[in-house]
């Protein structure tokens, strides 16, 4: 199957045999599929694709994983750290989630009042995650 699919398509292709076996949900062979491409070539596409197949799986890690390096190769890539935020959010990840943001904002200063990320340095505040902090640890200490 895959291997006479790439053969026939070329490496600059590999990735389309990867979408078909998304598309029919074999997220598992997808992601083998997509580790081998990213051997091939470092591209933000197949790690946006990689994450697609994460998502399947529901596997936010390694989402997350993905997103950061697409963030290494492309430092001002809104979609990135947009969708990496609502990882940690879902996650209660707020500091780390603020310490992306804050690092992505310093590289990338020019964002800081672009309209997609205002509403995020809002959520990540320095205050609001204190808030959410303190909220967490009450419930732990309530053992809820």
């Amino acid at each position: 199957g895959f291997y006479i699919a790439s053969s026939i398509l070329g490496k600059n292709n590999f990735e389309v045999a990867c979408l078909d076996l998304s598309f029919y949900k074999d997220y598992r062979t997808a992601i083998e599929y997509y580790i081998k491409a990213e051997q091939l070539r470092k591209d933000t596409n197949i790690y946006f694709r990689q994450i697609k197949a994460y998502e399947g799986l529901q596997d936010n890690d390694n989402a997350a994983a993905c997103y950061k390096k697409i963030l290494a190769m492309d430092k001002g890539n809104k979609t990135a750290i947009n969708n990496l935020l609502v990882i940690y959010q879902k996650q209660g990840r707020y500091r780390d989630g603020k310490n992306v943001l804050d690092a992505f904002i310093e590289q990338n200063p020019d964002l800081a009042k672009d309209k997609d990320i205002m509403p995020l340095l809002n959520v990540f505040s320095e205050n609001n995650v204190k808030t959410i902090e303190a909220r967490q640890n009450l419930i732990k200490n309530m053992g809820l």
